[in-house]
């Protein structure tokens, strides 16, 4: 579901917008009448693929190497 709010009402009420597009609802917000904006929620979490973290490539294999837990650590960085 999707409705819109001025940017007054944002202002005013932005606890009850808050809580809106938490239960699933999308704000378009408006100036003058005219689209600026979005509140929308927030995806899904599906979870964490920890097959392919810095933390099981290092466990499985068991570097010895500094250089190659640097390594590990740069191939998943940003990944979770």
């Amino acid at each position: 579901m999707s409705f819109t709010a001025s940017i007054r009402t944002l202002r005013n009420e932005y606890a009850r917008l808050i809580e809106q597009a938490q239960r699933g609802q999308s704000i378009t917000i408006l100036r003058h009448g005219k689209p600026v904006a979005r509140l929308v929620p927030p995806e899904t979490p599906t979870g964490a693929d920890w097959n392919h973290s810095a933390a099981l490539a290092l466990r499985q294999e068991k570097p010895k190497d500094p250089d190659a837990v640097k390594r590990a650590l740069d191939e998943n960085k940003g990944r979770y």
